[in-house]
């Protein structure tokens, strides 16, 4: 039996959030189609390459994952660059502000 005496993975993992990361990505395969996958908390207001994207999934809650399609224009040169709006959240508390903990590229 494991026993872990009050200490919390997910809690420790809250360590690695971010509110508004910025990614690079060179080497596309510019004939493929990409998704990008975010894990965290609240909004995540995505743009790549400045364009701000639709979601095909978006989910709110902790443990959950929203989804979008990066159009085949935008990766026509080989690379894109992922960043996040702010949200208006002033009238938040702090712990309950956006974060988000994952952003995958996924290749179709």
């Amino acid at each position: 039996m494991i026993k872990n005496y009050g200490k919390s993975r997910k809690r420790l993992s809250s360590q690695l959030f971010q509110r508004e990361p910025a990614l690079d990505y060179v080497n596309l395969d510019p004939g493929a189609g990409h998704i990008i996958r975010v894990a965290g908390y609240g909004e995540a207001l995505l743009r790549v390459d400045g364009q701000r994207l639709s979601p095909k999934i978006y989910n709110k809650e902790e443990n959950s994952f929203k989804e979008w399609i990066v159009p085949l224009s935008l990766t026509q040169d080989g690379k894109i660059s992922v960043t996040f709006d702010g949200p208006e959240e002033s009238d938040l508390n702090w712990r309950k502000n956006s974060k988000i903990s994952d952003v995958w590229l996924l290749k179709e």
